[in-house]
């Protein structure tokens, strides 16, 4: 190979890299394909067959497929129990707004419930996951969400006409 034709072949083999992060996720990435049918969306997979029964990933992010291959949408349980939020965008991770609600997923797209802590702030999760706003009693204590969702901590709220103060903690002083 001459200099300009290396030049030319490592300017290319840059320029993927640059587009898609490696050459790894070009090729493996470019051959699996969505398809869309009457019941919803498959996965083809690089041998032409398609994801059944079965998780499957595109660029990073996580879908489930049933057992005739079609894309599943909404709550699913997996067999060991597990509870996951799957959308059209891939398994919920973080933050999701699915049919008016805010759910919170952990790194492996679980559901959580309870108390966490996320961006500096403390938010509540009730029994399906679902973030709730206003008033949770919780240990003999009772706190405020607020409008999105995070604890107010330290600092005095004005509600219809009335001033409640919370502690560094959360609760409610008086």
């Amino acid at each position: 190979m001459n200099s300009k034709t290396k030049k030319s072949f490592l300017y290319l083999i840059l320029t993927i890299v640059l587009l898609f992060g490696s050459t790894e996720n070009v090729s493996a990435e470019k051959l699996k394909t969505w398809v869309k049918t009457t019941d919803g969306w498959m996965l083809k997979q690089k041998n032409g067959e398609f994801v059944k029964d079965n998780w499957g990933d595109i660029y990073g992010r996580w879908y489930h497929f049933d057992s005739d291959g079609i894309m599943q949408l909404g709550w699913f349980q997996d067999k060991d129990g597990k509870v996951y939020l799957l959308t059209e965008a891939g398994m919920g991770m973080n933050w999701t707004y699915y049919e008016d609600n805010w759910y919170f997923m952990d790194e492996k797209g679980l559901i959580k419930t309870g108390w966490i802590y996320d961006d500096n702030a403390w938010f509540y999760l009730d029994k399906t996951g679902k973030m709730v706003n206003g008033w949770v009693y919780y240990k003999k204590n009772w706190y405020y969400l607020k409008k999105y969702g995070n604890m107010a901590c330290d600092e005095t709220i004005f509600l219809l006409g009335k001033e409640y103060l919370f502690d560094e903690d959360g609760a409610w002083i008086r």
